[in-house]
């Protein structure tokens, strides 16, 4: 049996190793000691949340833990999801680095779980990383590489959640949407501030001033944020230097960078990569 994959009317639990599987099958009620990350990818089920049902169609996830039971039922009769796992201590960590304990709590909360939907612009952008899980071979070399593939899928999942969230809470003109979703696009954000300024149509103070009112963040520093995340990927590339890096992602200045991301994340990027891309 492949351990990445497997079709059986009664799922198992995963073990604690276990980082992934891809399935098609429904599975009878069950609860994880790790966090499960679903990405439903074709067809419909009944997801059966802790005595609550929700629908779960193609391209919605659900963010699920220790404290949350369930079980899927088939609607439909051609189905597929993805399923990427988490021990509660590594999330923790994860989530405490980039978006705060707030969101913990809220991923705990065993009466509304997470539950939102991809845009099919989303579910392209991962399209990359989740082929990459799935050719992974599960030897103990591989092990590394297919667990930082599976944490950048949920780093990128949390921040759609977090960044879902705060629009629909804010009267955004649409105008102003279509703009800020290209802002998160690498070939916009990794362009000098005054180019991308031209894509609005307004000046330089106009859109930083409607930026900081709609966002409550400079646009300077919403930038700065999504240029180092970006820049977390392309550290592991190893044909990619720091100062190649730096230059791909928009500074002028290797040092800047180097300074802006251990600010950041604690670490030059050259120590993160070494402990995270070991070998």
């Amino acid at each position: 049996m492949n351990e990445n994959q497997f079709d059986q009317s009664i799922r198992l639990c995963p073990s604690l190793n276990q980082i992934t599987s891809e399935y098609t099958s429904p599975c009878l009620l069950h609860s994880h000691k790790q966090w499960e990350f679903t990405i439903f990818l074709e067809g419909k089920y009944l997801n059966r949340i802790n005595g609550k049902d929700y629908i779960a169609v193609a391209n919605r996830v659900f963010i699920l833990g220790p404290a949350h039971s369930h079980a899927l039922t088939q609607l439909e009769s051609k189905n597929r999801y993805r399923d990427i796992y988490i021990e509660n201590k590594k999330l923790y960590d994860i989530v405490l680095m980039f978006f705060g304990k707030s969101l913990m709590r809220r991923l705990c909360n065993t009466e509304n779980p997470i539950c939102f939907d991809l845009s099919p612009q989303c579910l392209t952008e991962l399209q990359p990383r989740l082929k990459a899980l799935t050719s992974i071979s599960r030897i103990d070399s591989d092990y590394n590489s297919q667990r930082q593939i599976a944490d950048s899928i949920i780093v990128y999942l949390l921040g759609k959640l977090i960044e879902k969230d705060y629009i629909e809470k804010q009267p955004f003109p649409d105008w102003f949407l279509q703009v800020f979703t290209q802002l998160q696009e690498p070939k916009v954000f990794c362009r000098h501030i005054s180019e991308i300024i031209e894509i609005t149509n307004y000046s330089h103070s106009q859109f930083s001033m409607l930026f900081k009112k709609y966002i409550n963040q400079s646009l300077v520093d919403f930038i700065g944020n999504i240029r180092l995340e970006y820049s977390l990927d392309l550290l592991g590339n190893e044909n990619l230097s720091v100062l190649d890096i730096a230059y791909t992602i928009g500074y002028n200045s290797v040092s800047h960078y180097i300074s802006k991301f251990k600010k950041k994340y604690g670490v030059t990027p050259l120590q993160y990569r070494k402990s995270k891309f070991p070998g």
